[in-house]
């Protein structure tokens, strides 16, 4: 591979690292409305080593950026090339220890989630009941015009909801189109169009 395309490979992985933990964090921090401070590294369960200052998860993106960028040199390099054995053995333990990473977070992420989906269905449910019981008496005791109101009012609040879930339905069938994966994939890794 010449010098410019393994620039332009590592330089756009680096730009696809640095995206993704973009991603991860912002999703994060509007799930959880603010992104975590590392203020000390624990060594042992029972030993930490107390940083002088508490430092952002924000700041692993342009480290993700970095990383990429180097591992992208690395194992588009000359030296690997010709050896086989030493590109399987980096690319697998970059593939490993990437996965660990993200497993141990996207674990930590969805026990949270877990809990926080069970308590919103506990509420949705104890809301809709009393919310049908109070609407079933109070539609009743004013009659159809009041009830005719509330329906008007609801009916607008759920439709955005809906128009919603349809527009992301379509939007995920757009991204799971086989076309476009193919033609970011020869981007990605800066091969010429085929024609």
């Amino acid at each position: 591979m010449d010098r410019s395309r393994r620039l332009k490979v590592a330089s756009r992985f680096s730009l696809l690292a640095a995206a993704l933990a973009a991603l991860f964090w912002i999703i994060w921090y509007l799930a959880a409305g603010s992104v975590p401070e590392v203020s000390e590294i624990a060594l042992a369960p029972d030993e930490h080593v107390a940083l002088p200052f508490a430092v952002s998860r924000w700041w692993d993106v342009p480290f993700a950026a970095a990383w990429a960028a180097l591992a992208a040199i690395v194992l588009t390099g000359r030296r690997i090339r010709e050896d086989g054995d030493l590109a399987v053995a980096l690319a697998f333990a970059l593939a490993f220890g990437l996965a660990f990473g993200l497993a141990a977070g996207l674990s930590e992420l969805a026990f949270g989630l877990a809990f926080g989906l069970a308590e919103l269905a506990f509420r949705l449910a104890c809301g809709l009941a009393f919310g049908l019981g109070y609407g079933l008496a109070f539609g009743l005791a004013f009659g159809l015009a009041f009830g005719l109101a509330f329906g008007l009012a609801f009916g607008l609040a759920y439709a955005p909801a809906f128009g919603l879930a349809f527009g992301l339905a379509y939007g995920i069938r757009a991204i799971c189109s086989p076309s476009l994966w193919r033609r970011l994939g020869r981007w990605l890794v800066a091969r010429p169009k085929e024609e």
